[in-house]
């Protein structure tokens, strides 16, 4: 597994290969020191994921928490970039869940900082699309990380990309390619080394100070991947067997009949194994048809001054992972007094499909319902000691279709709350809580 993580060309086996990782760990916590040992075996560029699955793993398995830390604390000191980060992420989601685990030290700031010349910026370049999928590529990744970083740091975006630009001089956009060890359909695992670049100058910018008072949390926010641990590693839930979900033809016969045919069908997964003092809070849907993907949103907004319902635009925020939700500092939308949302949509760039959570809490509002994130789960939020929130995935019906991407499977991401948090909730915010639809549609060329 450890060699398919660090030399699989497809991502969906390198998914599947952390997957198994994480497994494997649980069930016997001395692979954890088995999988240090291994560290050195696998190549620099990919072992950013085995610091992603150590986020897990110190939570989950705290046996072998131990066996990780040192590894983690030499690198959060020594290492530069997404490594640094990832590395005090981990630290940090140790000592969140109990373990003796060292502070984050990301070194001491270098005695000598050349700063590069400033470059003229990046060219504007529209978004790829596949379907509903956003490829960033080369520039255009580092362009999206710049106005991350600009909005953490609340400082003008042009000058920041400027800046980045001395540093990074991007190359022609990568062309499409296949390789022998992948699989019909799968999707390359790619990462840009353009951004790997941007990172580190950003890490080392924020090490020397040039940034101000920035602490690790907020520039992972902005800089590290929204692949998330918690998903990337989940076991897979399969459906229901007498679950009705419309996929290829059945879904394109809904398609034609109009979009309220197709919300009124998609409507029936959002609430699959829910008990009677459950509903969804917030939901993802992704269904295909062999030229289509559709996705739904089910999302919730509050609302105390009805008249301002037409302002009630839907905001979003990038990155999304779990281990904001514990930082009262982080990153999150301004929403009016008068009204908002209980969730975000999320964007981001990932290596991943389907790894990341695509609505997150806003964190802000939750936390004064008096709902907090487990230390030892960031998927299940609580109330005085009770579960009143989780966030799970299910995997809709396989289709069947050939040449076809791998990514183009139905999955369901949701946030289920309990009736009664959903009313004690409402009493707390002086709100009135409203489920709102949201359908979307992208041909595939």
């Amino acid at each position: 597994l450890v060699q398919l993580v660090g030399g699989a060309s497809g991502a969906h086996r390198v998914q599947a290969a952390l997957r198994g990782l994480a497994a494997l760990c649980a069930t016997d916590p001395a692979l954890v020191g088995a999988l240090v040992e291994e560290w050195e075996r696998v190549p620099e560029a990919r072992r950013d994921l085995l610091l992603l699955l150590a986020e897990r793993l110190v939570v989950t398995v705290p046996r072998g928490a131990p066996h990780l830390h040192p590894l983690l604390e030499r690198i959060a000191e020594t290492a530069r970039g997404t490594q640094k980060l990832q590395a005090a992420i981990a630290l940090g989601a140790s000592r969140r869940a109990g373990n003796d685990a060292p502070d984050a030290d990301l070194g001491a700031a270098p005695e000598r900082h050349a700063h590069q010349p400033l470059g003229a910026g990046f060219l504007e370049s529209g978004r790829e699309m596949y379907g509903a999928i956003p490829l960033t590529r080369g520039s255009s990744a580092v362009r999206q990380s710049t106005q991350q970083l600009a909005a953490v740091l609340d400082v003008d975006p042009r000058l920041l990309e400027r800046a980045a630009a001395g540093v990074v001089a991007p190359g022609p956009t990568a062309r499409r390619r296949t390789s022998a060890d992948t699989l019909e359909g799968e999707m390359l695992l790619r990462p840009s080394t353009a951004l790997d670049t941007f990172v580190v100058w950003a890490v080392d910018e924020a090490t020397a100070g040039c940034f101000g008072a920035v602490d690790v949390s907020t520039l992972a926010q902005a800089l590290l991947n929204m692949d998330d641990p918690w998903v990337l590693t989940r076991p897979a839930v399969g459906l229901p067997e007498l679950t009705t979900w419309p996929v290829d033809d059945e879904l394109a016969q809904l398609l034609a009949a109009g979009g309220g045919s197709v919300v009124d069908a998609l409507s029936e997964p959002l609430r699959i194994g829910l008990t009677d003092d459950e509903r969804v809070l917030g939901a993802v849907l992704h269904s295909f048809s062999r030229d289509t993907d559709v996705v739904l949103h089910l999302e919730t907004r509050w609302v105390r001054d009805v008249a301002n319902l037409a302002e009630l635009r839907r905001p979003t925020t990038f990155n999304g992972r779990s281990f904001t939700y514990y930082d009262t500092e982080a990153f999150e939308p301004e929403q009016p007094e008068t009204g908002g949302w209980l969730t975000f949509r999320t964007g981001g760039q990932g290596l991943f499909f389907n790894t990341a959570v695509p609505l997150t809490p806003a964190a802000r509002v939750w936390r004064s319902f008096g709902w907090l994130p487990r230390p030892d789960d960031p998927s299940r939020w609580e109330r005085e000691g009770t579960v009143v929130a989780r966030f799970e995935v299910w995997n809709g019906p396989v289709r069947g279709a050939t040449q076809d991407r791998l990514y183009r499977q139905p999955i369901l991401f949701r946030w289920v709350v309990t009736e009664t948090a959903w009313r004690e909730a409402e009493r707390a915010l002086g709100a009135t809580f409203r489920t709102m639809s949201d359908l979307a549609t992208h041909t595939i060329a």
